[in-house]
């Protein structure tokens, strides 16, 4: 009779050890904690951070630094995780991951035209169909391209990314397969932002739609990250679709 463990490794289950699932469920206990904690504190002491943040100013920039630090929660909260449970080793293949620039040019191609593509192309679709007035990035007048915005698209993907794509999809990928890791991520990534919508600086009833956008990227992100392992892929993909949403869409909306 066949051992246990061969019959598992021959039919493709994986074998989950409990205790290496600790650590994951940490780093999410902590991104959400410090994410939703700081951003309820400011609002507590500031209360509307918009009339503080000015980047044309010194001052205002200093705002806008202190009210970045929550949106480093996801990275924040890697580290200290990798950190306890992984020790030095851990960092240095976090660290090494974080700056791996190193990786075949079409993935930087892919990572670029992808989310450009997912929303120029209707857009383009719209243009040669309808009168072209009606088809606001077309327009550049009505990008708005205010430096405040361009701040929040490119940090959104610098401070989340080594913590969701860096972090949580290869210590997932451990214990599930590809698509499932995708689907957590994505699912509590979303949710992560549920205080935008609860604070009601979006639409919740936006809010479902918003959350199976995110789980479809989520995979697209995934796929990425597997493929390069590469931190910076990603964390280009997540700044160049921030920038696809608000240019070709016309809203105010980071992921």
């Amino acid at each position: 009779m066949k051992p246990k463990e061969e019959i598992e490794e021959k039919s493709g289950i994986q074998r989950i050890d409990k205790a290496a699932g600790l650590p994951i469920v940490i780093f999410f206990i902590l991104a959400y904690a410090l994410f939703w904690g700081l951003n309820y504190l400011y609002a507590w002491i500031f209360g509307d951070a918009s009339s503080f943040i000015d980047l044309t100013s010194f001052i205002g920039v200093l705002y806008y630094i202190v009210f970045l630090i929550p949106s480093f929660a996801p990275f924040i909260a890697a580290v200290i995780v990798t950190a306890i449970f992984d020790k030095k080793e851990g960092l240095r293949k976090f660290s090494k991951r974080l700056v791996k620039f190193k990786v075949k040019i079409h993935w930087y191609i892919l990572a670029i035209l992808i989310p450009i593509s997912a929303y120029i192309i209707p857009k383009l679709i719209r243009y040669l169909i309808n009168d072209p007035s009606q088809v606001p990035f077309m327009e550049p007048s009505s990008w708005n391209l205010g430096s405040l915005v361009i701040a929040n698209v490119i940090m959104s993907g610098i401070v989340e990314e080594p913590g969701w794509r860096n972090y949580a999809v290869p210590k997932l990928n451990k214990l599930f397969n590809p698509l499932v890791t995708s689907t957590i991520v994505g699912i509590l990534w979303a949710c992560w932002h549920l205080i935008f919508y609860i604070s009601g600086a979006r639409p919740m009833s936006q809010f479902p739609q918003f959350v199976l956008t995110v789980v479809l990227l989520s995979i697209i992100y995934t796929w990425l990250y597997i493929k390069t392992e590469s931190a910076p892929i990603v964390i280009i993909f997540h700044i160049i679709h921030n920038f696809s949403v608000f240019l070709f869409l016309v809203v105010e909306i980071t992921f």
